[in-house]
């Protein structure tokens, strides 16, 4: 993540989130990267409500593609979020077929 990390948001504000990579050689519609969001069973386990992708937004002076979200959870209450980029081709009969994926 390169934005400011914000601990704590309102139900009527959105939480900008900006994540930036190195892509080695890929263009950025070769990846997607996505915000999970969630609550925590009552077995600590994440249980995934909603997706939200990131949208690619340029190279940063690193060089690394920015890649960015207002995320705005129609849920209420206690929730949390992952986020995570695995490769993508219209070609794919399934979006996670090549088994690669970066929990960020």
């Amino acid at each position: 993540r390169v934005d400011e990390v914000q601990t704590a948001i309102n139900a009527s504000e959105s939480l900008p989130i900006t994540v930036a990579g190195q892509l080695n050689g890929l263009d950025p519609e070769d990846l997607r990267v996505e915000c999970l969001v969630g609550r925590e069973t009552e077995y600590g386990e994440f249980e995934v409500h909603q997706h939200y992708p990131l949208t690619p937004e340029g190279t940063n002076e690193h060089g690394e593609v920015s890649f960015h979200v207002d995320l705005k959870p129609s849920l209420p209450g206690l929730q949390y979020y992952k986020l995570r980029a695995y490769p993508y081709h219209e070609a794919l009969s399934h979006p996670h077929e090549t088994g690669k994926m970066a929990w960020l």
